[in-house]
C-alpha cells in the first residue's frame, strides 16, 4: 500500500499469501484477496466494501484506495522425480533441495523399492515428470545400485515423446558425471550440480537449489 506520509509517497504496508491456484480453491483471486486483507489488518484501513469489492476511489474517511493494480504469475509446480541411494543421506538432501523450490515430488526410486522393473517403468511414465533429480552416492562411493535404478529412467525416456522428456539434474557422486552424461545426453538435457552429499557428514545444497530454480523459471 502506497500513500502520502510526511509529505511524500511511501510504502506503508505489503503482504504475501500462499497461492490459491490449485485445489481446493482453483481461483488465484482468493490469494490476492488474502494479501489485501493482511494489509487492511496491518494498517487499520478498510479496503473492501460490504460486497467484498475494493473500495475505489479513497473516501474522505480514509477507507479504500484511488488505484488498485494486481500483477501475478502462476506457472505450474515443477513435477519432479527423485532417484537416490540412502533415505537418511542423499534422498533427505534431495528433499531439502526441492523444498527450497516450487516443486511437486511425483515419485521416488531408491534401493528399498521392491516393485518389479515393469511396475517401476509404469510408475515413471504415469508420473510424467518435468525433472529427474538424481542424488546418489558420496564422492568415490558405490555406484552399481544407482545405475540400476537409472536404467528405469533411461528406458522410460525412450518410450516418451521428445517434447515430454524430463530434464536431468545430477547431484551425486562426481565420479559418475561423465557416465550420466553419456547415458542421458542423447535423450534430454543433463545438468551437473555439485554433489549434495560429497561425504556422509557434509551437505552441499546451494548449487543444486540454484539449478532446480533455473529449471522452474525456464518453464
Amino acid at each position: 500500500l502506497f500513500d502520502v506520509a510526511l509529505g511524500s509517497y511511501r510504502l506503508l504496508a505489503c503482504a504475501t499469501a500462499p497461492t490459491t491456484m490449485a485445489e481446493p480453491w482453483l481461483d488465484i483471486s482468493q490469494g490476492i484477496r488474502q494479501a489485501v486483507q493482511q494489509i487492511s489488518a496491518v494498517t487499520g484501513r478498510r479496503l473492501f466494501n460490504k460486497r467484498g469489492d475494493i473500495i475505489r476511489p479513497m473516501r474522505q474517511d480514509g477507507t479504500g484506495v484511488d488505484l488498485f493494480t494486481a500483477v501475478f504469475s502462476a506457472p505450474s509446480l515443477l513435477r519432479t522425480m527423485i532417484v537416490g541411494l540412502s533415505e537418511d543421506v542423499s534422498l533427505h538432501a534431495a528433499q531439502l533441495v526441492l523444498a527450497a523450490n516450487y516443486t511437486d515430488v511425483v515419485g521416488q526410486f531408491d534401493p528399498s523399492d521392491n516393485r518389479h522393473k515393469g511396475k517401476q517403468l509404469q510408475v515413471f511414465l504415469e508420473a510424467n515428470p518435468d525433472l529427474v533429480l538424481i542424488a546418489g552416492g558420496v564422492d568415490g562411493g558405490a555406484s552399481t545400485r544407482l545405475l540400476e535404478l537409472l536404467d528405469i529412467v533411461r528406458l522410460g525416456m525412450k518410450l516418451m515423446e521428445e517434447a515430454t522428456k524430463p530434464t536431468i539434474i545430477f547431484a551425486g557422486n562426481k565420479a559418475l558425471r561423465e557416465q550420466l552424461t553419456t547415458i542421458f545426453g542423447s535423450e534430454t538435457a543433463v545438468h551437473i550440480a555439485d554433489n549434495i552429499h560429497p561425504t556422509l557428514t557434509q551437505q552441499n545444497l546451494d548449487n543444486a537449489i540454484a539449478l532446480v530454480s533455473e529449471q522452474y523459471q525456464s518453464q
